[in-house]
C-alpha cells in the first residue's frame, strides 16, 4: 500500500492543528526570535535623526523687469533643484565647517542627510542622522544654515555682477558727457552744432538717468534666500533601530519561522493522532476511535453501554457486514507497536453480545488477554490444540457474564504454542472451529515485534490493525500492511486508541517472565 500524497492544497485549520501538535516548537521559535529582536534593540547601534524645515523663497527682492534679469519677476523655484543644492560641494563644505569635520567625516556627510519635499509647499524638510541626539540636531542645523548662505551667496554674487554691468554702461556714457559738456563751451548757442551738441546731451542724460535708477534698484535689493521655519529638536529616541518596527519584525520572523518548523517537524514525525493522519498518510480507513485508554497488557472488558462499549459495538457491525461481502467469518486483530488484545477482546465479547458464538484464539500467546477475560491462566491451551493432543472444545473456557465467548488461552507453554503458530496448525484450527457456524478472532502479536502476525494471516483473510494515537508511526502501518498483504490478507481498516503510558515496558516484562521449556 503506497502513502497517501501529501501535496493537495491545505485547509486553514490544517495550518492550526499542525501548530498545536508542535506549539513548543512554534512557542520557541517565537521566543527566540522575539529574544533576538530585543537583543539588537539593546546592543544595535543608535542613529539619532533630527530635522530643519526650510522655507525656501525667491533669493532676492525689489528687482523690477528692467533690472540685470528681464525675466526675474517670471522665475519660479524648482524645489527638485533646491533639494539636490542641499548636499551640493559648496552646501558641504560649508556644513563641515560648522561640524569641524575632517576630510573622512566630511565624506559620509552625503550618506547622513536627507532631504524631502512635503506635498504642496515650498518648504525642504533637511533631516541628518548621527550617533547621538546632539550631533543630529547640530547637523541639521548646520546643513539648513549652509544651504541658505549657498544660496544667499549666489544670489549676491549675481547683482554683483548685475551691478558691475550696469556700472560698465554708465562709466562710458559719463565719459561722452563730459567731452559733450567741455565742446559745448567754444560754440555759438545759436550755431547748429550747439542743437546737436544739447541734443546728444539730453540723450546720454536720458540714458545716464535710466542707468543709475537701475544700479540704486540693484544696490537696494535685499537678498532672502529663505528661513528655517522649524528649529531641529533635541531627538529623544533613536530613529534607528525603530522599537515597534523590530519587534513587529522580530513578531512575524518568529511566526514564518515557527511555522517553518513546525512543518518541518511534521514531514519528519510521521505518528498517526488522528483519523485524517492516518487515511492521508496510509490510505487505511479508521473504523473507530476510543477515547478511553487501552489496557495494553491488561485486557479489560468495557461496558457495553459506555462511550467506548457502543464504539465496539459499532465496530462489530462493520466487521460483520465487512465478513460478509467477503464470505469469511474469521477476522485477525493485531496491533501494530502495542498489543491488540483489549480490542480482539471486546470486539468478540461485542460479537457474544449480539448473541453470536465467538472463539477468541489468544495468538498473542506472550500477552495476558486470556488470563484478564477468565481470572486466571489454564494450563492447557493453544499448544495443546495445535499439537493435536486436546480438541478445542475441551481447553476453552468461557467468561461467567460471556457464556457465548470461548476463550481459546495460550497455555501454560507459551514458548511451544509460539512454534506450533509457524506450522499449517493454525489454519486447520480455524476451519474446525467455523465448521460450527461461529465466528473466530485471532488475536495476533504486534506486528513491529515480530513475524507472527503475517503467520497467523494465513488463517484469516480479513485483518484489523490497532493503533496507538500518537505513537504509531506511519511507517509502521504501511509495514503491517505489507505483511498481511503478502500473505493475501486483505487490511479491512484501523481503530485508533490511547494506550496507558508503560504499558509497551509491562507487555516485554510479562513476555521475559514467560515460562521457557528446558
Amino acid at each position: 500500500m503506497e502513502p497517501a500524497s501529501e501535496t493537495g492544497q491545505k485547509r486553514l485549520g490544517d495550518y492550526f492543528v499542525l501548530l498545536r501538535r508542535h506549539w513548543i516548537a512554534f512557542l520557541v521559535s517565537l521566543i527566540v526570535a522575539m529574544g533576538l529582536a530585543v537583543a539588537y534593540l539593546h546592543y544595535a547601534p543608535k542613529t539619532y535623526e533630527s530635522v530643519a524645515a526650510v522655507l525656501v523663497t525667491s533669493p532676492t527682492s525689489g528687482s523690477s523687469p528692467s533690472s540685470a534679469n528681464p525675466n526675474a519677476a517670471a522665475t519660479t523655484i524648482n524645489l527638485d533643484t533646491e533639494a539636490q543644492m542641499v548636499t551640493a560641494t559648496p552646501t558641504l563644505d560649508g556644513v563641515a565647517k560648522a561640524l569641524h569635520l575632517s576630510p573622512v567625516d566630511e565624506a559620509q556627510l552625503v550618506n547622513d542627510v536627507s532631504v524631502t519635499v512635503p506635498p504642496s509647499t515650498e518648504i525642504l524638510d533637511i533631516a541628518y542622522e548621527a550617533g547621538t541626539p546632539k550631533a543630529a540636531q547640530d547637523g541639521a542645523r548646520a546643513f539648513a544654515d549652509a544651504y541658505l548662505a549657498q544660496r544667499a551667496a549666489t544670489a549676491q554674487a549675481g547683482l554683483t555682477a548685475a551691478e558691475k554691468a550696469v556700472q560698465s554702461q554708465i562709466d562710458p556714457l559719463n565719459a561722452s558727457l563730459a567731452k559733450l559738456v567741455q565742446s559745448a563751451s567754444g560754440l555759438s548757442p545759436t550755431s547748429v552744432d550747439a542743437s546737436r551738441n544739447y541734443a546728444q546731451q539730453t540723450t546720454i542724460n536720458n540714458q545716464l538717468s535710466n542707468l543709475n535708477a537701475q544700479l540704486n534698484q540693484l544696490k537696494s535689493t535685499t537678498v532672502t534666500p529663505g528661513q528655517i521655519v522649524t528649529q531641529p529638536e533635541l531627538p529623544t529616541s533613536p530613529s534607528s533601530p525603530n522599537t515597534l518596527i523590530t519587534l513587529a519584525a522580530g513578531l512575524v520572523l518568529g511566526i514564518l519561522a515557527g511555522v517553518g518548523i513546525a512543518a518541518l517537524r511534521h514531514r519528519s514525525d510521521d505518528r498517526v493522532r488522528s483519523p485524517e493522519d492516518l487515511f492521508q498518510r496510509t490510505r487505511v480507513p479508521a473504523l473507530s476511535v476510543f477515547s478511553g485508554q487501552l489496557a495494553g497488557a491488561d485486557t479489560e472488558l468495557v461496558a457495553p453501554l459506555s462511550a467506548d462499549g457502543r464504539g465496539y459495538a459499532r465496530l462489530r457491525n462493520l466487521v460483520t457486514t465487512g465478513l460478509e461481502s467477503a464470505g469469511e467469518r474469521s477476522v485477525l486483530v493485531a496491533g501494530v507497536g502495542e498489543s491488540g488484545g483489549p480490542v480482539a477482546a471486546n470486539l468478540a465479547a461485542s460479537l457474544a453480545r449480539a448473541d453470536e458464538q465467538v472463539y477468541l484464539i489468544c495468538g498473542d500467546v506472550y500477552g495476558s488477554t486470556a488470563e484478564a477475560l477468565l481470572g486466571t491462566a489454564p494450563v492447557e491451551g493453544l499448544a495443546q490444540v495445535l499439537a493435536s493432543e486436546r480438541r478445542a472444545d475441551q481447553v476453552v473456557r468461557s467468561p461467567a457474564e460471556l457464556p457465548n465467548l470461548h476463550v481459546l488461552a495460550p497455555g501454560k507453554d507459551a514458548d511451544r504454542a509460539d512454534a506450533l503458530l509457524q506450522t499449517r496448525s493454525p489454519r486447520r484450527l480455524v476451519d474446525e472451529l467455523l465448521a460450527t457456524g461461529a465466528y473466530v478472532v485471532i488475536e495476533a502479536p504486534p506486528t513491529r515485534e515480530s513475524a507472527d502476525a503475517q503467520t497467523l494471516a494465513h488463517a484469516a483473510r480479513l485483518a484489523i490493525l490497532v493503533i496507538a494515537a500518537g505513537h504509531t508511526s506511519a511507517r509502521d502501518v504501511l509495514d503491517a500492511c505489507a505483511q498481511f498483504e503478502s500473505v493475501h490478507a486483505d487490511v479491512f481498516g484501523a481503530v485508533i486508541g490511547r494506550y496507558a503510558s508503560g504499558s509497551a515496558a509491562n507487555r516485554k516484562k510479562k513476555e521475559t517472565s514467560a515460562p521457557r521449556n528446558e
